[in-house]
């Protein structure tokens, strides 16, 4: 019989493995033998999204490895013309997110001794470029940038129970000009975790 600590991990990884594919679901039935390890792999990138004075959220795209790429477009695309059209990329969407939120879409965002509760994205889309699928999404959210006067922002994502691994994508952009202000951008390992901080600092 299942402990209840069990039941949850179980019930936590048929969440996650729905967001990322919906075939040979048995491989979760197993899952408690076989999460000690990573089995997607997902490389990220991240943007603020800025209007006026405010950040109004961050957009991020994943970008998953080949294979789990291949299998993800073997369930989705319905009339098998190698691509995702909007159809279905809309049944990802649906089938796929809802579950996230209880797990902050596995994104750490924070500041000084703040952090960002994410309750949903927007602006979904998936595509697929040289075999390789991407999720492009928006986590909204609205804080005025004088909260970075002084601390900077950091963001990672992480799945504790290390089914999936993330690391920062050689795409991250470095450095963001805006009107009034950049953004430098720097690469950390935080508590073993590939982080991104970013330096608010005004022109």
């Amino acid at each position: 019989m299942l402990t209840k600590i069990a039941l949850h991990k179980k019930v936590k990884l048929v969440i996650i493995f729905r967001f990322l594919i919906s075939v040979n679901v048995m491989l979760l039935i197993n899952a408690g033998n076989t999460s000690a390890h990573p089995h997607m792999f997902i490389d990220w990138t991240v943007e603020p999204s800025i209007e006026d004075s405010m950040m109004a959220g961050v957009r991020v795209v994943w970008t998953f490895d080949e294979m789990n790429s291949s299998a993800i477009l073997q369930q989705y695309d319905l009339n098998k013309n190698g691509t995702l059209d909007d159809n279905e990329v809309d049944s990802i969407r649906i089938n796929s997110l809802p579950g996230l939120a209880q797990y902050n879409y596995f994104m750490i965002v924070s500041w000084g001794k703040k952090a960002l509760k994410i309750r949903k994205v927007d602006q979904f889309r998936a595509t697929l470029t040289d075999s390789r699928l991407k999720y492009s999404f928006l986590a909204p959210c609205l804080i005025s940038l004088s909260e970075f006067a002084y601390d900077n922002l950091t963001i990672a994502f992480s799945d504790p129970s290390m089914f999936i691994s993330f690391d920062i994508d050689s795409a991250q952009q470095m450095h963001m000009r805006f009107e009034n202000f950049t953004i430098t951008t720097t690469k950390k390992t935080v508590d073993y975790l590939p982080t991104i901080v970013l330096k608010f600092a005004k022109l």
